[in-house]
């Protein structure tokens, strides 16, 4: 549930930007993301706080389908992988 007054999305992204960060959690912190795209996605795709959590997340050993979606996200948001 998005807080009163919180800017759309913003919430998921800070819940992935810090799950990123976490050894294990890395899975979760990209469908986080993935959620904040969706909630708002012209914000997530100019957000360089994403840019470079996404590129953090590049270089962890993530399950097969997160890489597949951050390499999906990696693309939206302008990073060539």
């Amino acid at each position: 549930m998005e807080r009163v007054g919180s800017v759309p999305g913003e919430e998921r992204l800070d819940l992935g930007r810090s799950l990123a960060h976490i050894r294990g959690r890395e899975a979760e912190a990209v469908a986080a993301l993935l959620i904040a795209e969706e909630i708002a996605p012209q914000r997530i795709r100019a957000n360089a706080l994403v840019r470079h959590t996404v590129e953090f997340l590049t270089a962890r050993k993530l399950p097969s389908h997160a890489t597949r979606d951050l390499r999906g996200l990696a693309h939206r948001i302008g990073l060539s992988l």
